[in-house]
């Protein structure tokens, strides 16, 4: 019996160790290639000991599981429809499918216990390392660093950015203060490498926000004075010919000058073209869209891409705004699963913020709710969901943090607190 007792002791400490390994290496995982794929094998393993250790039924279930668990599932059921409409391959199932991590990633966090600062460390690593892969891209003489896509990788920075920034330890010390701004701005810097104007300035605002919201109630005269200062930090990078060249402030301008005279090969003027065509294909097709993943063939019959000397947007094979994709490929259904995508962790993390007892659960909440918007804002001028990565980072801290908050969640009902 002692043996036995022995094992399931040493089985339980295994899978609690796997598991933190796992959290701690996601940060690194998500800004290397095929990282994830060292993540993946730790989470089934961890997973497997946990299901051995919870009870069957679990008396309680984490908060909001199986809201999420069921979301899931309906986006699946939606895309599967979808690509059986226009008939397309099941591999096309593959990003969307990703989303099924959120209620995995949330069961575990709650059965293993898994901390927030397991989660704030593994940000803080994957920061560092993202600042020394486009310091060596860069040096190397690639013009915007970014493993292959310099948008996805701002991108996903940024959202590491928003838990070192929200998530960390006590900052009343000046060394956990001061590790998060060096970090932060080794952070911003990677962007500044990527050329991603919309994450420099989405990361910038960060600043006043986590400020204002460091306590339980919100600081408006914190707010505005960061506010300035981000605006200052703005300005100055502007102004700074060097910044401007990598970031590409000065083709802005140029852009719209071009897309409004009929020349939509630009950056800018693509979204816009993009955007249009989503529109009107939307308008076509409300119904069933023209099929997931298939908004490429819009672009490819564009005048500009049937000739010799193809324009340099014809290689865009979404629309770079999650609602015009979604919209565009799924119709209504595809309009209304995004909106749930976003909308649903959005009232979850809002319930548990205003319903918490404790300052950690809060702040773990807050985290989460940031996290979810910084998605919204990328999700206007890219798709965020026509990336594995960005669909795996999104599934993956989502349902972290709403574990971890949902752990000790307080009950709604009741007004009591339960362990998950």
């Amino acid at each position: 019996m002692k043996n036995i007792q022995k094992k399931d002791v040493s089985a339980v400490v295994l899978g609690h160790s796997v598991a933190r390994l796992a959290v701690l290496l996601l940060g690194c995982a998500l800004v290397v290639e095929k990282g994830l794929l060292i993540f993946g094998v730790l989470l089934v393993v961890s997973s497997l000991v946990a299901w051995r250790q919870q009870p069957s039924p679990p008396s309680i279930w984490p908060y909001g599981l199986k809201t999420v668990g069921w979301l899931a599932v309906a986006t699946n059921v939606v895309v599967l429809c979808s690509l059986l409409l226009h008939d397309q391959p099941l591999r096309t199932l593959d990003n969307v499918s990703r989303l099924l991590l959120i209620p995995w990633c949330a069961w575990l966090a709650s059965t293993m216990d898994i901390r927030r600062s397991d989660l704030w460390w593994s940000s803080v690593s994957g920061l560092v390392l993202a600042f020394a892969v486009a310091c060596w891209q860069v040096s190397t003489g690639t013009e915007r660093a970014g493993l292959g896509n310099p948008i996805v990788f701002a991108n996903l920075i940024l959202v590491l950015l928003v838990v070192v920034t929200f998530l960390g330890p006590d900052f009343q010390r000046p060394s956990a203060s001061l590790l998060r701004w060096l970090v932060v701005g080794l952070g911003v810097a990677a962007i500044v490498m990527t050329g991603s104007r919309a994450a420099l300035v989405t990361s910038i605002l960060l600043m006043p926000i986590s400020v204002a919201w460091k306590e339980e109630r919100w600081n408006w005269r914190r707010f505005f004075a960061f506010l300035g200062i981000s605006l200052v930090v703005i300005l100055l990078i502007g102004n700074t010919p060097s910044l401007v060249d990598q970031m590409r402030l000065d083709a802005v301008v140029p852009n719209v000058n071009a897309y409004l005279k009929g020349d939509p090969d630009s950056p800018i003027g693509a979204r816009f073209q993009l955007w249009k065509m989503a529109w009107d294909t939307f308008l076509q097709h409300p119904i069933s869209g023209i099929g997931i993943q298939r908004f490429g063939s819009l672009v490819d019959q564009l005048p500009g891409c049937e000739t010799r000397s193809p324009m340099g947007m014809c290689v865009l094979g979404h629309a770079h705004n999650d609602l015009a994709e979604w919209a565009a490929t799924m119709g209504i259904p595809g309009l209304l699963m995004i909106l749930a995508i976003y909308g649903i962790p959005i009232a979850l993390f809002m319930r548990l913020g205003r319903a918490a007892m404790d300052l950690e659960t809060k702040t773990v909440a807050r985290t989460g709710l940031v996290v979810v918007f910084v998605y919204v804002v990328a999700g206007l001028s890219q798709s965020m969901f026509a990336h594995a990565l960005s669909a795996s980072a999104y599934a993956i801290i989502v349902g972290f943090l709403l574990g971890q908050s949902g752990r000790r969640r307080v009950s709604l009902s009741t007004g009591t607190s339960a362990i998950s």
